[in-house]
């Protein structure tokens, strides 16, 4: 199991609270803006690579619980065992309802260059990818198989058949497969090509909270309530978490956000299992 621990640049600043609250609110207001009165977005929170209970994994659940606020997590499957599922599902036990569903399998990159094989993208690698091209379909659908059996085995009735493929991306015959194994949506970038099938519903998630790039924080701060307000002007608008890179400001900011949305009854903050389309 393979994960990053460094915080982005945008984390290594102690924000004032009071003042990220107020940009919390104006972000928000502009994207509600255009919303006609009393009605808004559904708004839901996706937490990738969850594989054990810990002292990040255990912060991130309580701030859920302590604000009543639904959480989806999404598990590596190779990563778990019986154990760590057990110690997930008592951190998920709570005020808040808590949800898994399966990301990847392996969460393991198999898009990679064969020796003498021209590079795509101007000499770039192809972009990191577990379900893509360059796997059989019959070793793509093991693998689906085998992780829903899995996760259905280890979480019982907290398990939901969404599929989160590693680093957002899959291509369009791992969709068909989901499809045919009963999954009932995938959970990718907003935008995210191949369009999925009509009977997959899609959950776009379109905030980063945590796998920012920016070297700047004040740019970092600046993209991501941008992030936040283009997000609430859609019907249903994703927010990214990755608790392993969460440092004390990082959870300071999801403290705040989560209190910060609660004033606003426009935004329905919901689990995937409650959105209608799925």
């Amino acid at each position: 199991m393979i994960v990053k621990h460094e915080p982005s640049p945008l984390w290594l600043r102690a924000w004032d609270r009071d003042r990220l609250a107020e940009r919390i609110e104006d972000a928000v207001r502009r994207g509600l803006a255009g919303w006609p009165l009393d009605s808004g977005p559904q708004l839901f929170f996706r937490a990738d690579d969850v594989a054990a209970p810990g002292e990040r994994c255990d912060r991130m659940f309580r701030i859920f619980h302590d604000r009543g606020a639904p959480l989806d997590a999404a598990v590596t499957p190779a990563w778990i065992s019986s154990p760590r599922a057990a110690g997930l599902l008592k951190l998920a036990s709570g005020p808040a309802r808590v949800d898994f569903h399966v990301h990847g399998w392996r969460h393991v990159n198999h898009e990679t260059a064969e020796p003498g094989e021209p590079l795509v993208s101007g000499g770039k690698p192809p972009k990191k990818c577990e379900f893509g091209p360059s796997r059989p379909r019959k070793a793509k659908q093991r693998d689906l198989e085998t992780a829903r059996s899995r996760m259905t085995g280890l979480f019982g009735d907290a398990f939901l058949p969404v599929f989160t493929p590693p680093w957002n991306r899959c291509d369009a015959e791992t969709l068909e497969l989901l499809a045919d194994l009963d999954f009932i949506a995938v959970s990718r970038d907003g935008g995210a090509l191949p369009a999925a099938p009509p009977t997959l519903a899609e959950f776009p998630v379109l905030v980063d909270l945590h796998t920012r790039r920016e070297d700047d924080p004040d740019a970092g701060m600046d993209a991501l309530l941008d992030e936040l307000a283009a997000g609430l002007r859609l019907p249903v608008c994703g927010v990214m978490i990755h608790h392993q890179r969460m440092n004390e400001a990082a959870a300071v900011f999801l403290e705040t956000l989560l209190t910060a949305l609660a004033d606003f009854q426009e935004v329905r903050l919901a689990g995937l299992r409650s959105i209608p389309g799925r």
